[in-house]
């Protein structure tokens, strides 16, 4: 039995990642745009750990992430940078990954869905076996009532149960073997419960590395590190010539495991001059016809051929053999009768050809469609991150101008650089100088300290030093502007 596999991989980040957990987990409690979940299937479902993530990201950035922080600390020590760059400049493995300090999410990890055959071809496997299933409508309904989808369910529990089993040895199997050093998976989900055929999602953490030794956070980074070409098309060809294969032969493995009588031979689809599955299925059938169409031909040629020289025969020895003659003749309307019946099949199969293209055009325009709705999904989707971006910017600059307007109020108290980056950073509470003389009794810190000094002190604090400090303050954030 013929099948594809494919692999189709795409960068993430973190948070990328956790959204793609809670869209393949399927969980009934969610609301998911993915409406062709079967809910009675989840129980197929299967998830499996394969590499711990954090150990994964130690492994790739902690040495690199240490020598950094090491590097402040031996700056701060000899007093080239403050305390307030350095703390904020710091960062942790997991803060480098998901972004601080006002930098981008790495797309640290790669998303990969992993699929053996197509939903065709798996209900092809399911008549091979034997199995009972019935077939049930998936996703939305036109008006006439005709779903979006049909796919094979199984009936019988136990089948049900082997049926999971294969898929899952044969993903999870894959999985594994395609991890390696450069490449790590994480994870790996079988989903059997969508409107599709079986196939499985795995995370993996990119483990490359830059031309300088830099660790490399992005999925080419780690292909080079596999392959060595500087083409990352090559890479990702070498990837797959490698990969797909290993797919059908987990496959066989798991089936023979099973003791399933089920036996894949690997084709492509997507390399030049070839086609899709279920047009290749129907061409390779329309040439086995043709075949015997034309073995058919040939021997109807052939007696034809030797009817006529019989009838040429017959013509030259008519005067003595007008009986047989007329025999002869009765032969010849039966075989233009057996013509007839051969040309009224030939238009039929016609007929059913154009049927099947037919319905290959119609899945085509389907697919075409969905396509041209994930397309735009997606494009609100980056709409929708580019607002929360530039929100989070202005946010960080606010918090930046209020920082900078309570540092210059304690600085009017002559108080030293420590008093001022633990009020503005909020670090530690202090009293405030009271107008009268003293201290308050009560200690503040960042804006409360900043509104508590000019509420005591009106005299110090009078309206044109306030507007001092808010223009100062406005010109410092426009300054920081500038340097970003």
């Amino acid at each position: 039995m013929e099948a594809t596999s494919t692999i189709d991989m795409r960068p993430a980040t973190s948070s990328e990642m956790r959204a793609y957990t809670r869209h393949i987990e399927h969980d009934p409690n969610e609301t998911h745009a993915n409406k062709m979940i079967v809910e009675s299937d989840r129980e197929l479902n299967r998830y499996h750990v394969i590499n711990d993530e954090k150990t994964a990201l130690n492994d790739q950035y902690k040495n690199y992430i240490d020598s950094r922080n090491a590097k402040l600390e031996r700056d701060f020590n000899e007093n080239k940078i403050s305390l307030e760059q350095y703390t904020s400049r710091k960062q942790s493995v997991d803060e480098y990954i998901r972004g601080s300090n006002g930098s981008k999410e790495k797309k640290a990890y790669t998303s990969a869905v992993l699929t053996v055959a197509d939903v065709d071809t798996q209900r092809d496997m399911l008549d091979r076996l034997g199995w009972a299933y019935k077939m049930i409508g998936v996703g939305k309904q036109d008006k006439n009532g005709k779903y979006e989808n049909y796919r094979a369910q199984l009936t019988d529990n136990d089948q049900r149960e082997t049926w999971a089993q294969l898929w899952d040895m044969t993903y999870t199997q894959t999985a594994k073997d395609i991890s390696n050093e450069s490449l790590r998976a994480i994870s790996v989900m079988t989903n059997l419960d969508e409107g599709g055929g079986a196939h499985a999602h795995v995370g993996f953490v990119n483990m490359g590395h830059t031309d300088k030794g830099k660790p490399s956070t992005t999925l080419n980074g780690a292909l080079k590190a596999m392959y060595g070409y500087k083409d990352s098309r090559a890479n990702l060809r070498q990837f797959r010539a490698t990969c797909d294969p290993i797919m059908i032969a987990n496959f066989n493995k798991s089936a023979e495991a099973l003791g399933l009588d089920l036996h894949l031979d690997m084709v492509r689809t997507r390399e030049a001059g070839s086609v899709d599955m279920p047009t290749y299925k129907a061409t390779k059938e329309k040439e086995a016809e043709l075949k015997q169409y034309e073995a058919a031909l040939d021997g109807r040629k052939k007696h034809l051929d030797k009817r006529e020289q019989e009838a040429d025969q017959r013509d030259q020895e008519a005067d003595t053999r007008e009986q047989e003659q007329a025999e002869k003749q009765q032969e010849l309307v039966g075989q233009q009768e057996y013509i007839r019946l051969i040309q009224r099949d030939t238009e039929r199969t016609n007929r059913e050809s154009k049927e099947r293209e037919k319905k290959i055009k119609e899945k085509e325009e389907q697919q075409a469609k969905i396509d041209e709705r994930q397309a735009k999904t997606d494009e609100r989707q980056t709409k929708r991150e580019n607002r929360l971006n530039n929100i989070w910017t202005n946010v960080q600059a606010q918090a930046d101008s209020i920082k900078h307007f309570v540092k210059r109020t304690v600085a009017i108290f002559n108080l030293g650089e420590k008093w001022q980056n633990d009020i503005a950073n909020e670090w530690m509470e202090y009293p405030v100088p009271r107008e009268k003389g003293g201290l308050t009794k009560e200690r503040y810190t960042g804006c409360d300290w900043a509104l508590t000094a000019i509420h005591e002190n009106p005299k110090r604090f009078t309206a044109t030093v306030v507007k001092d400090l808010t223009t100062q303050n406005k010109k410092k954030a426009k300054d920081d502007d500038l340097e970003l």
